[in-house]
């Protein structure tokens, strides 16, 4: 069990009620969890997956490419553009193995890296009809993940006791070249 608790005091009282019931041993403070080093400093908390990526780089043989600064080309979002190269166009091969990168890459983002939530959301879209154009792009986001595998979550302690809740939104009308739907995202 994962406890995370305000004081030290209610740590001890909440292990004290459950040994009461059940043999608990308490392990000490969090390292790892499901994969994730969680790293503490005073008040602040980083959640990063740099093992885990760099197994990713490895399984798909990425690990030694040329790194990408940005998870997609700027030239647009479409998967299936139809302006595309004809043999861009042409259907993956099913021994590639698209579908486990994009697997992985969802874990990725689900968990430690927002950043990537949209070029896999793209991805994940061509899932069940992959193209060599979709397996480039899926590629290119395992080169931004070697490029920025040091990223993960920071978390804060708020220090102050008026907490101000931000809300941001942004919105691509028309851009997807396929079906000319807008994409809005918010955090």
């Amino acid at each position: 069990i994962l406890l995370a608790v305000p004081s030290a005091q209610n740590l001890a009282k909440f292990e004290a009620d459950l040994s009461k019931k059940y043999v608990v041993k308490n392990l000490g403070e969090l390292h790892w969890y499901l994969g994730m080093e969680i790293l503490r400093d005073g008040h602040e908390m980083l959640l990063s997956q740099r093992v885990y990526t760099e197994k990713i780089l490895e399984r798909f043989g990425m690990k030694d490419s040329k790194p990408a600064k940005t998870p997609m080309d700027s030239k647009g979002t479409s998967c299936r553009d139809a302006t595309a190269d004809a043999a861009l166009t042409q259907p993956l091969p099913p021994t590639e193995p698209f579908r486990e990168v994009v697997g992985c890459l969802m874990y990725l983002m689900v968990a430690t890296r927002p950043d990537i939530a949209y070029a896999v959301g793209v991805l994940s879209r061509q899932v069940s009809n992959p193209t060599q154009r979709s397996w480039t792009q899926a590629k290119r986001v395992l080169k931004y993940i070697l490029y920025s595998k040091h990223l993960g979550l920071r978390i804060t302690r708020c220090r102050t006791p008026d907490f101000t809740l931000s809300a941001y939104v942004d919105a691509d009308w028309g851009r997807d070249s396929d079906t000319a739907r807008s994409t809005t995202g918010c955090v």
